[in-house]
């Protein structure tokens, strides 16, 4: 709340605890979640997420890839959230699952092995060809890698998300030099 300037707030509407599925823990992110939206019953709504934890640290999700979350946006403001390990992680990969049900991607890096610095040109290419993104690469983000304590939104997320009042950015120009 307090980062989106009292826009966005959270809630708990309801807690369905001891729940039995009859998905699998050896089903992919996908196919748990939409399993479980169906026995629940639950429809995507206008400022609705359904987040499910799996209150177990011993299962292995199928296709996890050692992710501790996933979100699925089901329009800007609604969707789905699964967080399969409770850890210390929890709460910022809860974060970054609700950045992406915002419409927020990953905080990546340039990444360039000749060294250089390079900007994107038109459709997406770097100039230089040795130059690409490496995801989840702006780990002071919490749109990038998690961590236990987790920072918030860099510049450019927090602006294009539509975050705060509007005028905490400022934009200082071009530099023209070294500085």
């Amino acid at each position: 709340s307090a980062m989106s300037a009292g826009r966005i707030s959270l809630r708990v509407t309801k807690v369905v605890a001891g729940f039995k599925t009859s998905a699998s823990s050896g089903d992919d992110f996908a196919s748990i979640m939409s399993t479980v939206s169906r026995e629940l019953g639950w429809t995507p709504g206008s400022a609705t997420v359904l987040l499910l934890a799996v209150p177990r640290d011993d299962v292995v999700v199928s296709g996890s890839k050692g992710n501790l979350g996933a979100g699925w946006a089901a329009s800007q403001t609604s969707g789905r959230i699964l967080l399969p390990r409770p850890s210390g992680f929890t709460g910022p990969v809860t974060a970054h699952e609700m950045g992406h049900i915002l419409g927020i991607g990953h905080a990546n890096t340039l990444q360039c092995s000749s060294g250089a610095v390079d900007a994107v040109r038109s459709g997406a290419r770097f100039a230089d060809s040795a130059c690409g993104t490496r995801g989840y690469g702006d780990g002071t983000d919490v749109m990038g890698i998690s961590r236990y304590s987790q920072p918030q939104l860099n510049a450019y997320l927090y602006e294009y998300g539509g975050m705060g009042r509007g005028d905490e950015i400022a934009n200082l120009g071009t530099p023209s030099a070294s500085a």
